[in-house]
């Protein structure tokens, strides 16, 4: 039997972050895991890149994960007890799958997910919170369905090879033992 309760969050705010981690502590007394899972994108041509879309996938992918990873690293501190902390990059963050790119500021949050898990798995190991980063491929998610490309992008993706996809069940079973004493 399990108790879910939620909150909903904007993760580019810390006060809704810091909100979301006070929620959790009062409802069960304690966070034992954090999985940083939001993420949002927008294909678009590098030419074609707005600093709109840019601050908002940057804010969402890795700001969102770096304060609400803080704001749970100081709770779990506080704890005691150590912790889990699971992050959902994507394989674009170390290598482009896509054969057309489109994905510049996506790829650049995902990078910088991949890059903050390795210093703060370091950094977080003497207060035995333990730190994992997910890479999965694309995958047919709500996000993927409902987007519309314009059809100048969707005559790029036509042209090119497709690139194997990635079922969001075998990635949530991957975070699941990832926030297990398995991956400690």
């Amino acid at each position: 039997d399990y108790k879910v309760k939620f909150i909903k969050t904007d993760v580019r705010y810390l006060p809704q972050i810091q909100a979301a981690v006070d929620f959790t502590v009062k409802e069960f007394g304690k966070v034992d895991i954090l999985v940083n899972n939001a993420a949002i994108w927008k294909m678009n041509k590098f030419f074609d890149l707005a600093e709109e879309t840019w601050d908002n996938t940057i804010d969402v992918g890795l700001k969102g994960t770096v304060f609400f990873t803080q704001a749970v690293a100081k709770q779990m501190a506080k704890q005691g007890k150590g912790g889990k902390i699971v992050n959902v990059a994507s394989v674009a963050g170390l290598s482009m799958e896509s054969s057309y790119g489109l994905l510049t500021q996506y790829v650049a949050a995902k990078s910088g997910v991949v890059g903050i898990s390795q210093s703060l798995a370091r950094e977080l190991k003497p207060l035995r919170i333990n730190i994992n980063c997910v890479l999965p491929g694309g995958m047919v998610s709500p996000g993927a369905i409902h987007s519309a490309p314009t059809p100048e992008l969707r005559e790029i993706t036509n042209s090119h090879p497709a690139v194997l996809v990635t079922d969001p069940d075998d990635v949530a079973r991957v975070v699941f033992m990832m926030a297990t004493e398995i991956s400690s």
